[in-house]
């Protein structure tokens, strides 16, 4: 009986060294795409590109700390991802058709860049991007056919490769892309700022060709099922290029923590006459509340003044406003995010 007991028990241990974590397309969208709750911090120690390279396989433990980190002041987001959606400029092209997510770059207001993107249960492409100047529309990126840039689910030993040919629209140049990638380890990831987490590893060989000219670099990315994820840059010397980037989950000094609908956050429908935003500062400061429709225009400023520290709260008249996709802007002299509010009468 005993050695039954102790066979079991190593069993349990083989078990529990070799499980990992099934990252998901719904995960991808979740928590990769974060940027109105998180801070990115980059390293520009590029020693030990090699080590961390060949640091693959099962069961890994990547230590990431030791390194020089700084953190981007101030840190601005501009960036959100979307549902695919007909209103969104040259959306009906026949390149971006199949998309089901956009991201679309919100810092400038006056002039935004929409990235389609399909993303589904099987992976993750890119289709082309669109560009809107002051309601001027133009079509600057273009993949034919689409480039698988992940397979999901992320599991080890899972691998892709795909090809395309990349217009650049904007000045005319045209590039043929491969990328051959694999998730080529699990384990834990250690950040400075967090405790040991459990994450995948994908590595991406990215080869670009013109004029007869061939380049690669390497993509190295550790995902978790958090708002934790890293990443390093190395050229086709293996040296790391960039450094190591990781992003955190962080408390802004301004941060929209609930809008009181019935719908769930982070997305909105409903057919009120009014919402309430409610927002805390960790500085006092001027705080402007606006609010912008999906083209970047803006519909509605509600509040601009100073305020103290403290959970605030804002009403916002939304009788005005028509069916469709809009942002609420909080602004201090530090910080800016938005947030989605999606209207539905």
């Amino acid at each position: 009986m005993r050695r039954i007991c102790v066979f079991l028990f190593l069993c349990l241990l083989s078990a529990q060294a070799n499980a990992q974590i099934e990252y998901t397309a719904d995960d991808f969208v979740r928590y990769y795409f974060t940027h109105d709750r998180t801070v990115q911090w980059n390293s520009s120690d590029t020693v030990g590109a090699r080590a961390l390279e060949a640091d693959s396989g099962a069961n890994k433990a990547w230590d990431l700390t030791g390194r020089l980190y700084t953190l981007p002041s101030p840190p601005a987001f501009g960036s959100v991802l979307l549902p695919y959606s007909t209103n969104m400029p040259l959306a009906n092209d026949t390149d971006f058709a199949s998309a089901t997510y956009v991201l679309i770059d919100t810092l400038n207001p006056q002039y935004l860049r929409y990235e389609y993107y399909q993303i589904n249960d099987s992976g993750f492409w890119q289709l082309g991007t669109s560009e809107d100047s002051v309601g001027f529309y133009h079509k600057i990126e273009r993949y034919w056919p689409p480039l698988m840039q992940l397979r999901f689910p992320l599991l080890y030993g899972t691998s892709w490769r795909s090809t395309s040919t990349y217009y650049y629209l904007k000045y005319n140049e045209i590039y043929e892309k491969e990328i051959d990638g694999k998730v080529d380890g699990y384990g834990s990831l250690l950040l400075p700022v967090a405790s040991p987490m459990d994450a995948v590893r994908t590595t991406v060989r990215s080869t670009i060709s013109y004029s007869g000219n061939a380049s690669s670099d390497y993509t190295y990315l550790w995902f978790t099922k958090s708002d934790f994820w890293a990443m390093a840059l190395s050229d086709n010397n293996h040296n790391l290029t960039n450094g190591i980037t990781f992003v955190q989950p962080v408390k802004s000094s301004v941060k929209p923590t609930d809008i009181s609908t019935s719908s769930v956050w982070p997305e909105y429908e409903f057919a009120a006459k009014r919402i309430t935003l409610h927002y805390t500062l960790q500085v006092p400061g001027d705080v402007r509340i606006s609010i912008f429709d999906i083209l970047g225009n803006s519909v509605q400023t509600i509040h601009d003044r100073n305020a103290e520290v403290g959970e605030h709260s804002t009403a916002i008249d939304v009788r005005g406003l028509t069916s469709g996709v809009y942002f609420a802007r909080i602004t201090t002299p530090t910080y800016s995010v938005s947030q989605r509010i999606f209207i539905d009468r």
